[in-house]
This record gives structure tokens, sequence and C-alpha cells, in this order.
């Protein structure tokens, strides 16, 4: 019973302790004022913003248990992941290859129903997308591809 008692003693005070870590989120600053997918490219569907833009760019809202650690630190540390494989906030900034490969992945995700993340649906309800929406994504990436591509080919 003793033992017990100091476990949980022991216990509070790493849950304490724990919510003074915060993996530091904030972009790094770049000039971005040509480099957003959503305001250069128009006709995007507005589940694009609600479905992808929390992790995969740097217009991250976080939600309110953000703020409770070991959870803050899973999303957080998820964040930062997403941002390293896509982010939409400087897509437009990455070489033609790399940004045409990216967006049609998107699409490819999003046919397959591999995002948005089970684990971000369950929390985030305005995420959730139909079959119509996630074709309608997928078109409108693949649509940003040639887009993108098209610019590219004209600033050359």
């Amino acid at each position: 019973m003793k033992r017990l008692k100091w476990f949980f003693y022991i216990l509070i005070g790493a849950l304490v302790l724990i919510q003074f870590y915060r993996p530091d989120i904030t972009p790094r600053q770049v000039d971005v004022s040509n480099s957003d997918l959503l305001t250069t490219i128009s006709g995007a569907p507005a589940k694009v913003r609600s479905a992808c833009y929390d992790c995969h760019s740097n217009e991250t809202v976080l939600p309110w248990y953000a703020a409770v650690n070991p959870v803050g630190i899973f999303v957080r540390n998820h964040i930062l992941e997403a941002r390293k494989h896509l982010n939409f906030s400087l897509i437009l900034d990455y070489p033609t290859e790399k940004k045409i490969k990216k967006l049609n992945e998107c699409a490819e995700e999003l046919r397959e129903e591999n995002m948005p993340l089970n684990s971000y649906t369950w929390m985030h309800s305005n995420a959730r997308l139909t079959g119509e929406e996630r074709e309608a994504m997928a078109h409108w990436f693949e649509t940003a591809a040639a887009a993108a591509l098209a610019r590219d080919m004209n600033n050359q």
C-alpha cells in the first residue's frame, strides 16, 4: 500500500513537471506573400482549409486540449512532422517537380481515404469528408498541380 501511494505521488509529480515542456511549433520567418496555395490558386473547396491546414500549414490553430501535456506534446509533434512532409503555406516555393508530386499525392491520399487522419477527424468534425468532398478536393489538387506547373513555366 505504501509503494502504491509513492507511485501516485511520483506520477502526479511527473504530470505536473511535463506541463512545462512545450515543443515550439512557431513557423520559421519566411516571406510567404506569394507562396500560399489557397491565396494563389483559386477555386479551392472550403474543406481544404478545415481538413488540411491545421497540420499542413503555418496557420495552425491549436485546440484547447493541446495545452495539456502529454496530449499537447503529441499534437505539436504531429504538426511538426506534417509540416516537414508538406506545408501548404510554402508549397509554391518548392522546386517544380516536388511541388507537382506533392499536389498529386494530396489527390491520391484523399481518394485512398488516408487523409485527413482518423485521429484528427475524431476531434474535428468539420474535417470529416464525404465521398463527393473528397473527389472535389482531389480534383482541385490535380488542377492546382497543373496551374502550379504552368505558373512555373511562365516564370522561367
